[in-house]
Formats: C-alpha cells, structure tokens, sequence
C-alpha cells in the first residue's frame, strides 16, 4: 500500500491493521479495539507494585504492545494472541487487552553492607587497605575534578571507604575519610566550587553554570544528558555521610541536597520544580540517559549500572532522611532498572532471544542502548574492556542486583576472561576481574591481587570489600 483514499473529509485518528492470514478472530479483536485509541497514560508507584493507568480516547479497551519485560510480570493480563506478534528492538512485543497494566518487582534484600557479612580475616585486611586509601584522599580541593560526574565519582569514592572503614572497625581511617568527603562537598552545596549548580527554570532542573552557557562541556549535563549518573553519585555520598554522621545533616545541607535528589529521583507528579523521575521512562522499564541532544537513533543509555547507583543512591539517601514512601518508590524504580539491564543490555542472562545473531553470540553485553539499535561500542572508545566495563561501575552492594552468578558463569570462559586478560589498562582490567567474585572468591582476590592502579571510582579497599562480601547465588 503506497496511498489511501477517502471519498469524504477525515477528522480525527485513522488507524490501519496488518491481519496475520485469514484469522476471522484477529479481525474481531481489532475492529472491537477499533475506537480505543491510547493518547498516554498515568503510572504509579506503590511499595513494589507499578499502574500503568493508560488515558484512551474513544470507546472500548485498547490492544497495547507489551515488550519483554512486561510480558514475564503483567498481573492478570488479557493477552490478545489471536492479532499476532510484532517486533522490536527489544524483541517481540505480545499485545494486552485493558485498560490497566500492574506488575510488581520482586525485591532482593538491600542496604548499606554487602550481602555477605565480613569475616574477621576480611575486616583486619581492610583496616589496612582503608588506612592507605584515605591517608592519599586529598585535602587540597584545588586538586580535585571540577566537574560534577568526575568529582561525583571522587566524591562517591571517599564516601565508600568511610563506609567500609566503619563496618571494618577502622575508626581513624572512617574519620578522615567521612572528613574529607564532608570538606570536599560543602562547596558544592554553598556554591562556591568553581562552576556552581544553579536552578534552569526553563527545564526545572540543576545544571552546572558551565554547561548552562556551553551545551559541550560536562558531557552536556547543561542539557540534561546523564543527570541520574552525576547527581547519583552525590546522593549515594550524602547518604553515606548522614549515615556516619547525622549531625552533618543540618536543615539547609538537606535542603540543597534534596534539590539534587528531586532532579532526577522526584516521585511526586504534583512537585512543579521538577518533573516526575526525569530520566526514567515508565514503559521501557529503565532510564534514558539523553537529555536535550537529537539523535537519528534517538533516545539511549550507555552504563546501566551507574542508573543502578543513582536509585541505589536516591533510595539511600530517603532511607536516612527518614522519607520512607520516597525509598519505597526508589527501591522499586531501582529493582525495575536492574531487571531491564539484564534483559536489555545482557545476553544470555534473563533472556537468551532479544537479539538476533550475529549480535548475539559474538557478545555477551550492549554498549549503548538506544530507541532503535543496540551497538557494541562505548562514547569513549571502542576496546572491549571499555564496552564490558561501563556496565560494571561502580562496584557497591547494589551492583549485586545486575551482576548474577549463572550470567557471569556463562560468559566468563567465552567472553570475560579474554577481555579482562587483553585490557590495555590494569584499571578497566579489575572492573572486569571483579565481576569474577560471585562465582570464584579466591581466584578474583588472586586476580586483583595484581592491581596498583584503581578507576577514579574505586579503591583497593572497595574492590576487596566487594569480593568478600559478594553473593554467590
């Protein structure tokens, strides 16, 4: 069909179907959905459970594409088989009948400690390693990154050994660490760091002042790219420092932190500073990490686990301010991210047929997710330990949630081990060694056992933390 022709004026939706055979059921489905047109939707969040409430326009019940994800977690679904499949790039799409969608997640155990407690041999070789990573935590802020994502990581780092030098009993060690990351972020919040945070009333957000005048600097975080990566690594330190020191937490630093929060972690439709979970994108599952760039590929997410960290951060940062209806809304948007990833950007874990070959087979992980592609690359290089790695950072307690033993195990021989073994850097190296750990504990210890040189995000102390205490189920 190249035209279509109307003896008479047309006025409103036009809607045309691809009937699979002669299916005289799938004709009455369709004609039955015929007026039901959906024009968007309210969701909700309560505890686990999610609504999508879909706003149609016209008489009926409205035939809706449902992608992977949901098809494995609809309450109660009305599967509408008899109009066929069709397919996506994120595989093939089921149609539903309804006109409300709920699932609920399935939440794992989660909090500030790993999922396996320490042992006494692992707390005495972490007070040693916490001593040495926080005496070279610098005191001259001049010398940190300038940035919010890098000094985010910066931040987030000195944060976490604070945190494993108090579960450790390493008081000295806690101190220093919670004394810098305390220094190294009031500028932030008084404004008075280099390129300060300012409020974009045009788009109901936090920017730096840098990226406000120049859309190319700080990975265009002026224009709202990658905010749950930069501002989840402030939340995940706050939380952190509050943890350690409540006393920290005075009315106006919780003021401006929330601000950062609220940017990309606000759960309410009614708050009209921000918009409601701005990188988050109810129907796909998972979080988009452009902001107000175009695209020909449109919409993408390059590292899944840095979205992971955000919600795992925003959910930490709630849990301690005591908004528990808040955490409750984080935890699950987090548990839904991380369930996405696996199926979206992992091959062979929750899913063995999203992709098709020669994609499938020759990787095990999407680089970039995008609308309507996948690639194996990165935005900042092309060597497969950047590819692997990205969906890798940073290693916290909730990277639990993505990183599963029966995935690893599969990948590990036919994949891992080659791109870990032929990284040009010993950095990008331990990230992926470090996946390793919820399957062999004794040969990652002996594998990062070889590590002089950690990623800006982590440190000897938080890859050992994460090997002892990593599940192995």
């Amino acid at each position: 069909m190249s035209e279509l022709h109307s003896d008479t004026c047309v006025s409103g939706a036009v809607r045309l179907a691809l009937v699979p055979g002669n299916d005289d059921s799938a004709v009455e489905s369709l004609v039955a959905a015929r007026h039901a047109i959906v024009v968007g939707g309210d969701v909700a969040i309560h505890n686990s459970t999610f609504t999508i409430d879909w706003k149609v326009q016209g008489a009926g019940e409205p035939l809706v594409c449902a992608l992977p994800h949901h098809q494995s977690a609809l309450l109660e679904p009305q599967w509408a088989d008899d109009v066929g499949t069709y397919w996506s790039i994120k595989g093939q799409m089921r149609v539903a009948r309804g006109c409300q969608w709920r699932w609920r997640e399935d939440l794992e155990p989660l909090g500030f400690a790993g999922p396996t407690p320490l042992t006494d041999t692992h707390r005495a070789r972490l007070c040693e390693l916490v001593a040495a990573d926080a005496r070279e935590l610098p005191e001259d802020l001049a010398v940190l990154p300038q940035d919010p994502y890098f000094f985010g990581k910066a931040l987030a780092r000195a944060a976490r050994i604070a945190l494993i030098a108090d579960e450790a009993g390493a008081h000295e060690s806690r101190d220093l660490a919670l004394q810098r990351a305390c220094a190294w972020l009031e500028p932030w919040l008084a404004g008075t760091n280099r390129s300060p945070l300012v409020y974009d009333s045009e788009w109901h957000g936090i920017v730096s002042r840098a990226g406000l005048h120049d859309p190319h600097v700080d990975f265009g975080q002026g224009r709202y790219n990658d905010h749950h990566f930069h501002y989840g690594y402030f939340a995940y330190a706050a939380a952190a420092i509050l943890k350690l020191a409540p006393h920290w937490g005075t009315r106006a630093r919780l003021d401006q932190l929330d601000l950062l929060v609220r940017d990309f972690g606000n759960c309410s439709a009614h708050d009209t500073a921000f918009p409601l979970l701005r990188c988050f994108d109810f129907f796909d599952g998972h979080s988009w990490a452009t902001g107000l760039f175009p695209f020909a590929d449109s919409r993408n997410q390059e590292s899944t686990s840095e979205a992971i960290n955000a919600y795992y951060g925003a959910f930490l940062y709630a849990s301690v301010t005591d908004r528990h209806e808040i955490a409750a809304c984080m935890r699950a948007v987090l548990q839904l991210e991380a369930r996405t990833a696996r199926m979206y950007w992992h091959l062979d874990d929750l899913a063995a047929d999203i992709y098709p070959a020669p994609y499938a087979g020759s990787h095990a992980v999407v680089g970039i997710l995008w609308s309507s592609k996948v690639d194996y690359t990165t935005f900042f290089g092309n060597n497969p330990e950047y590819i692997y790695g990205i969906q890798l950072i940073p290693y916290t307690p909730a990277l639990a949630l993505l990183v599963k033993r029966q995935w690893i195990e599969r990948i590990w021989d036919k994949h891992l081990r080659a791109v870990a073994d032929g990284s040009e850097t010993e950095s990008w190296r331990e990230m992926i060694d470090l996946a390793y750990a919820v399957v062999d504990k004794p040969a990652t210890f002996e594998r990062i056992s070889r590590v002089s040189t950690h990623d800006d995000g982590n440190s000897a102390s938080n890859a050992y933390y994460w090997v002892a205490t990593a599940p192995l189920n």
